[in-house]
């Protein structure tokens, strides 16, 4: 028994697979469809454009990330897709295009087909199956990256030093969390005499988090002839500081950490000409309990990252000469 649908009930998340409301959306649009059907039966061209055993084909010509084109086809429409974006055809790939070539089908992956062995069926619907092998050697593949390369993404300990100046910390004091982004910045020699030999960061801005209760930064503080980055927590003295880094106004400019000198644009173009430019690791982003967790920058995360040099290169071109100047439609959809 199909029941008369309540559209606004397609728009809360927990029926995104509630089948007994998609069911009754479904019917509900075929209902719509024959009434058009009946009203241009005197259509001209209603044999071609007014079949009441099909329904008409859905087509997005600017789908972007595939919304539009999956609801429509999981309404039952056949969904048609099409961007002049190569990233936004791939994940529309992904979405409506791959997933019906394998509905009903069973995964492939060893663990699962000796579970299905053992129990003598597959109880999976639509593209359950394909889901069990994206599962399945997604976490192969991050199993591999780890032993391969885990080494160079070290995880961070929340030491009770860290804690002392930090009270948000004391309650992860020896746990040791994934990191999730290192934030770096370009750094060049100062453009002062005085600190010549000085690598100065190009920062645009100090500001981590600007949200309300969560708000972060990061703030250089110089010592002697050197400066370090340290990361704290709530609203910065000198907002407008923060916020603005080492920039001075528009365009490319910046001051020296150091001194306060200005450091022109042409000045940095120079010396990244002359291989004078590296980079200086300004905080530590971790995963924590609530979300994320903003940390000063340790010696051993950056000597890691320093030490990380590759032993291989990509050769050719890229992308390849015949790509460059190309401008096509790209298609995506399930025909």
């Amino acid at each position: 028994m199909i029941c008369e649908p309540n559209w606004n009930l397609l728009l809360a998340k927990a029926n995104t697979t509630n089948e007994t409301v998609l069911e009754a959306a479904r019917a509900e649009i075929w209902q719509s469809w024959r009434r058009s059907c009946a009203e241009n039966v005197d259509h001209p061209r209603a044999k071609e454009l007014f079949d009441r055993h099909k329904l008409p084909g859905f087509h997005d010509p600017f789908a972007g990330g595939g919304a539009l084109p999956l609801e429509a086809q999981r309404l039952g429409l056949e969904s048609h897709a099409t961007d002049l974006n190569p990233v936004a055809v791939l994940i529309n790939k992904a979405m409506i295009e791959i997933p019906p070539k394998f509905a009903g089908q069973p995964p492939v992956n060893p663990v699962s087909r000796d579970e299905i062995a053992r129990g003598g069926r597959w109880n999976g619907k639509g593209a359950q199956g394909l889901a069990e092998d994206v599962r399945h050697y997604g976490k192969w593949m991050r199993d591999e990256a780890e032993k391969r390369i885990g080494h160079l993404y070290p995880k961070i300990e929340i030491t009770a030093e860290m804690a002392e100046e930090r009270p948000d910390l004391k309650p992860l004091v020896g746990r040791h969390l994934t990191v999730v982004t290192w934030l770096w910045a370009r750094t060049v020699k100062s453009p002062n005499p005085a600190f010549r030999d000085v690598d100065v960061p190009l920062v645009s801005s100090f500001i981590l988090s600007p949200m309300a209760d969560k708000e972060a930064f990061i703030e250089s503080v110089v010592e002697g002839n050197s400066y370090r980055f340290v990361v704290k927590i709530g609203i910065p003295k000198d907002a407008e500081a923060a916020k603005n880094g080492t920039k001075l106004g528009r365009g490319s400019n910046f001051t020296c950490a150091m001194s306060g000198s200005p450091i022109s644009g042409d000045y940095i173009k120079a010396e990244g000409q002359a291989g004078r430019m590296s980079a200086r690791l300004l905080a530590i982003v971790a995963e924590g309990d609530r979300g994320r967790v903003y940390l000063s920058p340790t010696a051993e995360h950056e000597e890691t990252a320093c030490r990380a040099v590759p032993d291989w290169r990509p050769t050719g071109d890229a992308p390849p000469p015949h790509w460059r100047n190309m401008c096509a439609l790209w298609p995506s959809g399930m025909g």
